[in-house]
């Protein structure tokens, strides 16, 4: 794990030990109701098929109760994002001895964790050998959507654009709202809109969004909606002109990625 990712970790020790009612209070009322947990994965160099392989036996596919588990084809540097409501995945990855130091300040995250404790994680790491397996780790927290919304999109979808983004300062509500605005012109042209996931800690990505699609061909199927009407429905919608969907998105972004995905396996 990077100093980033620990540094991350020990951050938001103390708010996830308690996933219900202290993180609740602090979302504003305008955010998803859920809390998730993204964790992005790089695999140390040849070893991806092997850290897919460790993370399947403890995650199935076919279990609906698994998290999404996503396999990078163009875009950002991760090689798998897994994603889930936060207590599922935090219990899950604890069983599978990924390198987390929650388990090590949990309750006292202004004291240094004991000897005993760092030898007592350590272990498992070294026996189910997956600290090799890894070269980078990223995490983070955030509101999404229902469980019920979030299983049901993942579910026989193929394909996953994602889209990550840290905004300019004072500028988060302006992205996020920028952010709704076009699920709603999504929506009425026609097409799939988007997830939306808020930030509430760890990494430094203020939202990200999923669009989830059967396979490539799905994702790339055009509007039924004509071209006068897409004019007329981006201002509707909120956008200053025809056409400037993303000119606004960027008025409110620091840094943006964009990331293609597959299903894990």
């Amino acid at each position: 794990m990077g100093v980033a990712s620990r540094a991350a970790c020990l951050g938001v020790a103390a708010a996830c030990a308690g996933l219900t009612t202290p993180l609740a209070a602090q979302r504003t009322a305008d955010e998803p109701a859920v809390l998730y947990r993204a964790v992005l994965l790089q695999a140390a160099p040849g070893r991806l098929l092997d850290l897919i392989g460790i993370l399947r036996e403890r995650f199935p596919e076919d279990d609906p109760a698994s998290p999404l588990i996503l396999r990078h084809s163009q875009g950002d540097h991760w090689d798998l994002m897994i994603l889930g409501p936060a207590a599922e995945l935090e219990a899950g990855l604890s069983n599978a001895a990924l390198p987390d130091l929650l388990a090590l300040v949990r309750g006292r995250p202004t004291e240094p964790p004991e000897a005993s404790d760092v030898a007592a994680v350590a272990q498992p790491l070294a026996a189910d050998s997956l600290d090799a397996l890894l070269s980078w780790t990223e995490d983070l927290w955030a509101w999404g959507a229902p469980v019920g919304t979030f299983r049901e999109r993942s579910r026989g979808a193929g394909f996953f654009h994602i889209e990550m983004f840290v905004a300019l300062a004072g500028q988060r509500a302006g992205l996020i709202e920028q952010r709704r605005m076009e699920n709603e012109y999504l929506r009425r042209i026609g097409l799939s809109d988007n997830l939306l996931w808020v930030r509430h800690a760890g990494a430094d990505w203020d939202a990200f969004t999923i669009g989830f699609y059967r396979d490539l061909a799905h994702y790339a199927e055009p509007s039924p909606v004509d071209q006068a009407m897409r004019d007329a429905i981006t201002v509707e919608v909120g956008f200053p002109e025809p056409g400037s969907i993303g000119a606004y998105l960027r008025r409110f972004l620091l840094r943006h990625n964009d990331t293609l995905a597959g299903v894990a396996r």
